[in-house]
């Protein structure tokens, strides 16, 4: 076999082992927590001690039944600004104190539905429904740009005062001081 023959097989070899890694251990190699390393489990990385719904319907049934508004999180596991918010996102304690009075969802795949997509279709996105499953586009990022309004990276500064507002103006009784 000639040496361009050679450094092309290997060249191939190298290449598949390089996808074999990527898709048996999507996340790496190395060991680590769960939030901070593969999305998994109803959290998909961004917090397991948050009381996740199964899905966008489990999350409509519990708001409606309790009063509550609904925090939808959209994202996606190969977004790199995804990455960065799920740590962000799962070690906040501000959110965890105000996650008692809202229902949390997350979805790799969004709705269809453009009401879901208030100013386009990106991850990650941050929408907030009051307890009949309604979205209200009028929360959103004060600090983000005009283009990207649902778009969060901060998650005491810029998310937890949207979950105030959204717990005071959307929940079906009077929400207690926050």
């Amino acid at each position: 076999m000639s040496s361009l023959g050679v450094l092309t097989m290997a060249t191939v070899m190298m290449t598949v082992a390089a996808v074999t890694v990527v898709v048996l251990f999507p996340c790496g190699l190395r060991a680590a927590p769960l939030e901070e390393s593969c999305p998994g489990g109803l959290d998909h990385g961004f917090g397991s001690h948050y009381n996740w719904s199964h899905s966008l319907g489990d999350a409509l049934e519990e708001a409606e039944e309790f009063g509550k508004p609904i925090l939808m999180l959209i994202h996606k596991h190969w977004c790199p600004m995804c990455k960065v918010l799920r740590p962000r996102f799962a070690h906040s304690r501000e959110i965890l104190r105000l996650s008692h009075h809202m229902v949390f969802v997350n979805l790799f795949d969004e709705p269809l539905d453009d009401t879901f997509a208030p100013d386009g279709r990106y991850v990650p996105r941050i929408l907030f429904l009051d307890y009949m499953g309604i979205v209200h586009p009028e929360i959103y990022n004060v600090h983000g740009t005009a283009k990207y309004k649902y778009y969060y990276l901060f998650p005491d500064e810029e998310i937890a005062p949207n979950m105030k507002r959204a717990i005071r103006d959307l929940s079906r009784h009077a929400s207690p001081d926050l």
